[in-house]
């Protein structure tokens, strides 16, 4: 059977071979032939729908397809056929008639449209090529206007390997795939002032024109060159999906402005170096960007921040990520910023890990299974600096501090949960005092600190089975008193007291305490 099915498939390739023009050598035209068959695409075959291709294949078989120039076409040698295969460097493919009115079909471009008379030929692509509107990736000839021609055509861009100079802004739109070959082997070099890429909307409705929506940009690098500018700079953005995208040389790596909205995004292994900000998120404090997610995200050698986040951010989700040899890692500012998670996420040799400036107190901002580390000199340098917000900090660990964690006075609804700590000069500090044991495990508020070793403490919401509280207590209020644990003599029986427990006795309705032996009824008497 599959030497019956081998036969007619070797006459189908040796037809279609043998009407190829001789001005194509042998191994040239089995390799086309070939392409058509998988349906896939090779280096002078970018892209094509597989369902017109395999119809040029049969009509390839039948020697109904030219192989010719696109001057050949536009000099009528096409002769009528419905399909021709293009043979330009660089701008190879399918071109199929279409029948419509001549009139109604756009030929601004002969990337993808060919006028041959009063017959119209269009690319069978379903992915559209910069190099087929004269991108030249080689580092020296200017690629803006292909690459923006391409952006402005199609809507899945692909930049091949190369480097592409550029002397103004890539201008981006809503729906749109740009992809890479890499972020190592695509690289767009802004040879200019200004942004390398952006969309700068105008708002409205997010089903309007003032939005990009649906935005993929995946597998390239940026190279700014003007530390005033941003790598990628989005306003009035929904639904956005950046993977691994690299941009360094510039004043913001990603940058969404304050003059705008954006929600919806998420960055999946995205890097940011060598800029003044990484990542600079700000929103106008009217608005909430819910939610940005972001999977292991990198900074590395920004002097400003590995990351900043401003104003009103609901529900941002960090999850791993590197940001190392930074002026800060993390910055977290804006009295509307909130429920922010950071896990498993590196800091290393940076001046400061994470600062919490000016964060709401409630929900709270989450801080877990990280892993803070300092280079010498660690003198002044700290992992987390708290100077406002409600904050959860677990199971983290830090190396090499000066001062592994700061506590303002008014960073009220602080928890620190046991951690790891090596050779660290005070694990934390509040109130000018400091708090060494990293198996404890702390609440503090800006009144008072309440610490525990083994159970649950929390404030207003769960009684502490056990707790110890260090130092003066001061208890304000002029509403209500303090209660003492209540129960029954039977219950009362049933516990394990400690020399000086006191409670209130429900069956003898009166205070009572152990005084190591028995219990006594504190009396007025």
């Amino acid at each position: 059977m599959k030497n019956i099915l081998f036969i007619p498939f070797f006459l189908l390739m040796f037809a279609a071979v043998a009407q190829t023009p001789d001005t194509l050598t042998p191994e040239t035209k089995t390799n086309y032939f070939i392409n058509q068959i998988k349906g896939k695409s090779l280096s002078y075959l970018p892209d094509f729908s597989l369902s017109n291709s395999l119809k040029a294949v049969s009509q390839m078989a039948a020697g109904r397809v030219p192989f010719l120039t696109m001057d050949e076409v536009r000099a009528g040698k096409a002769d009528g056929a419905k399909t021709v295969q293009i043979t330009d460097k660089g701008r190879e493919g399918i071109f199929v008639y279409n029948p419509v009115d001549s009139i109604s079909v756009s030929i601004g471009d002969s990337a993808m449209v060919i006028k041959s008379g009063g017959r119209v030929y269009i690319r069978n692509a379903e992915v559209i090529n910069v190099k087929w509107f004269g991108a030249k990736g080689d580092g020296i000839a200017d690629d803006t206007e292909a690459i923006n021609k391409a952006i402005r055509y199609g809507k899945d861009v692909f930049i091949p390997q190369g480097i592409y100079l550029t002397s103004s802004a890539i201008i981006l739109r809503g729906d749109i795939q740009i992809t890479g070959s890499g972020k190592t082997t695509t690289k767009i070099l802004a040879n200019h002032s200004g942004d390398a890429m952006k969309w700068i909307g105008t708002g409205g409705s997010t089903t309007g024109s003032g939005y990009a929506r649906n935005v993929i940009l995946k597998d390239f690098a940026i190279q700014g060159n003007d530390t005033t500018a941003s790598g990628i700079h989005f306003r009035w953005a929904f639904n956005w999906y950046i993977s691994n995208v690299q941009v360094t040389d510039c004043i913001n790596g990603f940058y969404g402005d304050s003059s705008g909205f954006f929600w919806r995004f998420v960055f999946v292994m995205t890097e940011a170096i060598s800029c003044v900000n990484g990542y600079d998120f700000s929103l106008n404090s009217a608005m909430e960007a819910v939610p940005v997610s972001m999977i292991h995200p990198t900074a590395r050698s920004c002097s400003g921040y590995g990351m900043i986040i401003r104003k009103s951010f609901v529900a941002f989700n960090i999850s791993g990520g590197e940001f190392n040899s930074n002026g800060t890692g993390i910055g977290l500012f804006g009295a509307a910023t909130k429920a922010v998670s950071i896990v498993g996420a590196s800091f290393e040799n940076n001046t400061t890990g994470i600062v919490i400036g000016d964060a709401t107190d409630s929900p709270q901002i989450n801080i877990q299974s990280c892993r803070f580390m300092a280079i010498s000199p660690i003198t002044g340098k700290k992992a987390i600096q708290i100077v406002k917000g409600k904050v959860k900090i677990s199971y983290c660990t830090f190396n090499d501090f000066d001062s592994a964690i700061s506590i303002a006075t008014n960073a009220t609804g602080v928890t620190v949960e046991p951690t790891s700590v090596y050779n660290v000069t005070a694990y934390i500090t509040h109130n000018s005092l400091v708090y060494n044991d990293s198996n404890t495990s702390y609440l503090f508020t800006s009144t008072f600190v309440s610490s525990r070793s083994a159970t649950e403490l929390k404030v207003n919401s769960v009684v502490a089975n056990s707790a110890t509280i260090n130092g003066k207590v001061t208890i304000n209020s002029t509403t209500s008193g303090i209660v003492p644990p209540r129960m029954t003599t039977a219950e009362r029986d049933n516990i394990s007291p400690m020399e000086g427990e006191e409670i209130y006795n429900l069956t003898l309705h009166a205070k009572q305490f152990w005084d190591g032996t028995v219990w006594k009824t504190i009396t007025t008497e």
